[in-house]
């Protein structure tokens, strides 16, 4: 009952997306039984005239629909990618109120501990390095947030569906790349590691405001403000000035600042094809960047007590 009721609003959250999930991939397979059994009507009534057909194209139509193979592919044309591809535009197309939610409730437990003063008890009892261990540790506690809400959407796009290549080499091969769809687990994989890091980077800049804004909400609104900036930044400056002026002919480059925008960061299949290696370095550079913020926030105990202090 505790768990319920301190992590009451994620939990409501979870069903939520849960249930809007489940909307989409129903109406996604509703449509697709709709089309089987329009085939099927198809093929009943090829079977009953094909021996009385003269035009050439209604031949060659029911050739197609009688031929062995034919609900066998348009089985397979049911497929994980379009699948994900239809959730993912759904529901992660909110994706930038989806990360100031996962921030808010990641501040609450934190910035009590500084504006109720209880740092200050708990440096009395522990020394500096325990108490930053127990407040990363209370700020990393919904880390698995984002993770989970990608297993949720895989788990949709995953049943009743075909993981064959066959109809996203030629439909999604410009969002996800040959190699990505030819190999789904490995794509499951790295979007939940990109989740990680893109959950790590919301964190780390809500730790380095919060270790001089106890205000919740004043907090809140300052992590807001940073994110747009650090958006705008990558924007004007990093893709429209840097790469496509300075350095126009490097353009496929771009894609990595759509990637680290910190709204589009989650839609990581999108142009992944480029540069999976290179798209995941820029990210772990930019991680690392944001933990050395973090260090340098965090490095001087006494000045996080001054602040606290002037708590009232």
């Amino acid at each position: 009952m505790k768990f319920l009721k301190n992590n009451f609003l994620i939990i409501l959250f979870i069903i939520i997306f849960t249930i809007q999930c489940f909307n989409i991939w129903q109406e996604k397979y509703n449509l697709h039984q709709k089309g089987y059994e329009y085939a099927s009507e198809i093929q009943k009534e090829c079977l009953e005239t094909m021996d009385t057909l003269t035009d050439a194209g209604e031949i060659a139509r029911c050739e197609r629909f009688l031929a062995e193979d034919f609900f066998d592919t348009y089985q397979k044309e049911y497929n994980f990618f379009d699948n994900f591809t239809s959730i993912s535009d759904g529901i992660w197309s909110s994706k930038d109120l989806l990360a100031y939610f996962f921030i808010a409730i990641s501040l609450i437990g934190v910035t009590r501990i500084f504006k109720d003063k209880v740092a200050l008890y708990m440096l009395e009892r522990e020394n500096y390095s325990k108490f930053l261990k127990k407040l990363f540790c209370k700020s990393y506690r919904y880390i698995w947030f984002y993770p989970l809400l990608a297993i949720i959407m895989f788990l949709f796009s995953l049943y009743n569906a075909s993981l064959d290549p066959v109809k996203p080499l030629y439909a999604f091969d410009v969002h996800f790349g040959s190699f990505i769809i030819n190999h789904p687990y490995i794509f499951m994989i790295l979007f939940i590691i990109n989740t990680i890091i893109f959950s790590s980077i919301c964190l780390n800049i809500a730790l380095v405001i919060v270790r001089r804004q106890h205000n919740y909400f004043l907090a809140l609104i300052e992590i807001i403000l940073v994110i747009l900036a650090i958006q705008l930044f990558l924007e004007l400056v990093v893709i429209k000035f840097i790469f496509n002026n300075l350095l126009y002919e490097f353009e496929k480059v771009n894609l990595l600042g759509h990637f680290f925008n910190f709204v589009n960061m989650p839609d990581f299949y999108i142009g992944i094809n480029s540069n999976v290696a290179m798209f995941f370095l820029v990210n772990l550079i930019f991680l690392l960047i944001s933990f050395v913020f973090v260090y340098f926030s965090y490095r001087n105990k006494e000045k996080l007590v001054i602040d606290c202090e002037k708590n009232k």
